[in-house]
């Protein structure tokens, strides 16, 4: 007895336990994240509870905006069907309110028999979905509204949609909205579909539809509006290449369409495509162009005409020809570039591929030409000279130009820029004096324009040696160095400058000298070089570690004993001063 009581006992306690569990509440339908289409729209949600109450389940909607301005819950009791502890309970929901996407929150909730409750989301954390009211957007790439179509149509859309995105299954188009046919997507965005259209009659006009829907099955629609257009355009070529073409030749073709119009009349030949420009109407054209077959290598090809439609449609028409245009090539081997040239040069002149050279003609120009001659060449043309007298123009800088003719008049040539000069420098020996000893200085003013400052060279008996040259003006130099006079003998002597420009003009300077350098020794008395214009022969001699002036101007030692004369006197006239002074201020002594 006792036993059953405490079992009834241990019963109410688990029933009791049992009846505190909350419902579980799963696999709702929208699914978190979803999209849903506008109209009616069925909620769900799955309880799991055997004290459930049936009539609690319910679903809460607000719109994210009104949730963040602080607004209400919608609440929606929901139907339950099912027995045990399984149950589905739905609620259908219409959203007929036009607007643009939302985003909708919502969450559920359910209550067994003794009033506890259980949710799939709640207030704080809720559920989500977007309301998709918008159909994909739908533009056309290809045809455009008012055009010509024909043959095999190509039709290109782009299709979008922001919230749920396309379906791609879906895009289509139709010519009568009958018979769909799917398109492909290409690329991100952008469908393609062919359209047929040999089967219509042409200048017929054609509504072309497309359609699209996104994931919740909104759909999208556009159209354009064509013309059927399957005529294939006429061309008639008019230029005649039988023969071998060179040069630039003259490409002509008559074009005509009845219905599109003729949109474009190209050619093209080996690598080479270009456009012929045409006058007239849109259906009835004349067309030219020039191609200049110097552009293609020599050999035989096709020349290919093509006339295009507006709508689509072309039509080819191809003539054979030769080209060959073998290029001569010229080059001047002789002068070089930037020569420095003087009395009669030879102009040397080597050619290639001469086979249709007629004759080379030498220019010689500076500001304006000055010479136009043939030159000389050989049978073959692979070579030609001409003999040019420099001495006939001016100095200055000339550009020497050769030229090739040939049989199709292509412009072939070679030039180089030379300096012609024919005038040697201009040299004056400035030091040293007609007397020297010891260290001394040659120095030499030179003028010349075009100067080789390493050619400046000295001979004095059996020594040489080089200058080195200071430009003291575009034209003016001062050329210099030491020389040691007791590496030869006292005696007379001729020094000899001598100075090359880069033209190879050469100018030669003496100077006879004298060297002193032994005690006693003199003077013959014999004039030289270096005399005064009174005709005393100069019997000084220049030292440089007594004498620190310019090499330009001279110094000479005869100034120095003067002033040395002149001072000893003064000195004896200022002691003789002084000492008569001294007598005359003594007093006189008498014995």
């Amino acid at each position: 007895m006792k036993l059953a009581w405490f079992s009834a006992i241990a019963l109410v306690f688990l029933f009791s336990n049992i009846s505190l569990a909350a419902p579980f509440l799963h696999d709702q339908q929208p699914a978190n994240n979803s999209y849903i289409s506008g109209g009616a729209k069925i909620f769900s949600i799955n309880v799991t509870d055997p004290n459930f109450n049936t009539s609690s389940a319910t679903v809460y909607i607000i719109s994210l905006i009104a949730y963040l301005q602080g607004e209400n819950w919608d609440t929606h009791a929901m139907s339950c069907e099912g027995s045990g502890s399984e149950w589905n309970c739905t609620k259908s929901i219409s959203f007929a309110i036009a607007g643009s996407d939302t985003i909708e929150l919502l969450y559920f909730s359910a209550s067994d028999t003794s009033g506890t409750t259980g949710y799939y989301g709640n207030s704080t954390s809720p559920l989500n979905f977007t309301l998709d009211r918008t159909p994909p957007a739908i533009s056309f790439s290809s045809p455009i509204n008012g055009s010509y179509v024909g043959g095999s149509k190509t039709i290109s859309i782009s299709v979008a949609d922001s919230s749920s995105g396309v379906n791609n299954n879906t895009v289509q188009f139709s010519p009568d909205q009958s018979q769909w046919t799917n398109m492909s997507n290409s690329t991100q965005g952008t469908f393609n579909g062919i359209w047929d259209t040999t089967a219509l009659s042409n200048n017929q006009t054609v509504t072309l539809y497309v359609r699209a829907s996104d994931m919740v099955n909104n759909t999208g629609t556009a159209n354009v509006n064509v013309s059927i257009d399957n005529e294939i355009p006429r061309l008639t070529v008019l230029s005649s290449l039988s023969g071998t073409q060179r040069g630039s030749i003259a490409l002509a073709a008559n074009v005509s369409d009845s219905f599109s119009g003729v949109a474009s009349v190209v050619y093209n030949v080996g690598t080479i495509a270009g456009t012929l420009g045409c006058t007239g109407s849109i259906y009835n054209y004349a067309c030219s162009a020039v191609l200049n077959t110097a552009n293609l290598a020599d050999g035989n090809y096709t020349l290919n005409f093509t006339v295009n439609d507006k709508a689509g449609n072309s039509n080819t028409t191809s003539v054979p020809f030769e080209s060959y245009n073998m290029q001569p090539s010229i080059s001047i081997s002789e002068p070089g570039k930037n020569s420095f040239l003087s009395g009669s040069i030879l102009v040397m002149a080597s050619l290639a591929n001469s086979a249709d050279v007629t004759y080379v003609e030498l220019n010689l120009s500076s500001t304006q030409t000055l010479l136009l001659q043939n030159m000389t060449c050989n049978l073959n043309f692979t070579s030609c000279n001409y003999t040019l007298n420099t001495t006939a123009f001016s100095d200055g800088g000339y550009t020497i130009k050769a030229k090739v003719a040939n049989k199709f008049d292509l412009d072939v040539s070679a030039s180089t820029a030379v300096t012609f000069d024919n005038t040697k420098p201009v040299m004056n020996i400035l030091k040293p004096l007609s007397n020297v000893g010891g260290d001394f200085y040659i120095d030499v003013g030179i003028t010349e324009t075009n100067l080789n400052t390493s050619s400046v060279k000295f001979e004095l008996g059996s020594a040489t040696g080089n200058l080195m040259c200071t430009p003291q003006t575009p034209s003016q130099y001062i050329c210099s160095t030491a020389y040691d006079s007791k590496k030869i003998g006292d005696g007379k002597y001729t020094l000899k400058v001598t100075a090359v420009d880069k033209a190879g003009n050469a100018a030669t300077e003496l100077k006879e000298i004298n060297i002193l350098n032994k005690v006693g020794s003199g003077s013959s008395g014999s004039s030289a070089s270096g005399s005064s214009a009174g005709g005393k022969a100069d019997t000084s001699t220049e030292n440089p570690e007594k004498t620190n002036e310019s090499p330009i101007i001279p110094f000479k030692s005869e100034y120095v004993m003067i002033g040395v004369i002149v001072a000893a006197v003064i000195f004896v006239i200022i002691i003789l001063a002084l000492v008569a002074v001294h007598k005359l201020g003594k007093p006189i002594i008498t014995e």
